[in-house]
């Protein structure tokens, strides 16, 4: 989803008439497929956390574009509030079958 239209979501969501009828605790960032494929990404979370700091940010990811340093930008600057995860797969074998990733990646890059 591009950034415009991200941004254009955010304006209707946080315009007083829609707050008025409705109240948006949570906000579940890409539930099907890799969230931080997005180049944009960065700039989409922090325009969320910018128009609606109180909204709690949850990500999919499967862990494999989600590098140290992504992760250190994403939980130092606040953006994040909770990670779901898949990892469709539990061996090396498995999990190149069903994603063409790489489990040991994979896993570092949650552990990191």
């Amino acid at each position: 989803m591009p950034l415009a239209y991200v941004e254009k979501i955010m304006d209707e969501i946080t315009s007083e008439k829609f707050r008025k009828r409705h109240s948006i605790e949570f906000m579940s960032i890409s539930q099907n497929g890799e969230a931080l494929l997005n180049k944009d990404m960065l700039p989409i979370l922090r325009l969320v956390k910018g128009m609606a700091p109180e909204i709690k940010v949850r990500i999919f990811t499967n862990f494999s574009h989600l590098t140290k340093d992504k992760a250190q930008i994403l939980l130092g600057e606040g953006l994040i509030y909770e990670f779901n995860c898949n990892i469709d797969g539990h061996t090396d074998s498995s999990y190149f079958n069903t994603k063409k990733l790489d489990l040991k990646t994979t896993k570092q890059n949650l552990l990191d």
